[in-house]
This record gives C-alpha cells, structure tokens and sequence, in this order.
C-alpha cells in the first residue's frame, strides 16, 4: 500500500508540475496577449484607402 500511495504521490506532482510549466511557457510566449496579436493582423493605416475605412 506505500508503495501505491507513494506512485500516485509521485504522479501528482508531475500532473502539478507539467501544469505549471504549461501555463508559465504560455505566458511567456507572445500569442498570450490578444492586444498583440490583434496588432500583429493590424493593417497599417497607410495601405488603408479612405473610402474603405
């Protein structure tokens, strides 16, 4: 039974581990932030005719 309870201990803490690592390498990436995202599918005003807009 110890050595039951000690895998699903070891487990766990790769579950909480892998999680964590997930969510820090998605906060780090750039495509977390919607403003830059949406500024990276942005058009620049200068290609923007004046009646389209």
């Amino acid at each position: 039974m110890t050595v039951f309870r000690r895998l699903i201990a070891s487990v766990g803490f790769y579950v909480v581990l892998d999680l964590a690592a997930a969510a820090l390498l998605s906060r780090l990436s750039p495509g977390w932030n919607p403003a830059a995202v949406e500024a990276s599918y942005r058009i620049p005003a200068r290609y923007y005719h004046h009646g389209l807009v």
